[in-house]
């Protein structure tokens, strides 16, 4: 005689890996998912900053072109317009910093006369060149971010009146 058996069902045992299964599926898939979200929304941020901070820099470079390094303000701000205006910018600009060379030079083996249009070049120098940053600050988190971007000015002007030439 044969025997059947009525139970077509799924043990307990086998519902319970299934269902383990399942879930360390969706873990793997859930985790896998935030991670990319997270570096698409940096990237947003990134290229956000970098189109602002790139369109700030030519607005400078256009109004600043032909005027005298000692006209430009050492410091401006504003806000951008939508759809950015979790950002604000900062301009800050300043006489470029050279190195003291003035022990260097009279170390030198060189006459007075040489050494005075030396240190006469460098001091027209710092005058004639001014550094320009651009700062772009992402306002909308507890700790503001900010990102930066640098030009050079250079007043001919000045430049060629260097050493009497």
């Amino acid at each position: 005689m044969y025997t059947t058996s009525k139970n077509k069902g799924l043990t307990l045992i086998e519902v319970l890996i299934s269902v383990a299964i399942l879930v360390g599926g969706a873990v793997v898939i859930s985790s896998s998912w935030s991670g990319t979200l997270l570096k698409i929304r940096k990237a947003k941020i990134y290229n956000e900053v970098h189109y602002l901070l790139q369109k700030k820099m030519a607005e400078v470079e256009i109004k600043y072109k032909n005027t005298p390094v000692n006209e430009i303000p050492d410091e401006s701000n504003g806000t951008f317009e939508s759809p950015y205006k979790k950002y604000i910018w900062q301009i800050k600009s300043q006489n470029m910093p050279l190195p003291n060379l003035k022990s260097l030079i009279e170390s030198q083996n060189t006459d007075e006369q040489s050494q005075n249009i030396l240190l006469t070049a460098m001091s027209g120098l710092a005058k004639a060149v001014k550094e320009v940053q651009v700062t772009v600050i992402l306002t909308n988190k507890k700790n503001p971010i900010s990102y930066n971007l640098a030009t050079y000015f250079v007043d001919y002007k000045i430049a060629s009146k260097i050493g009497g030439f």
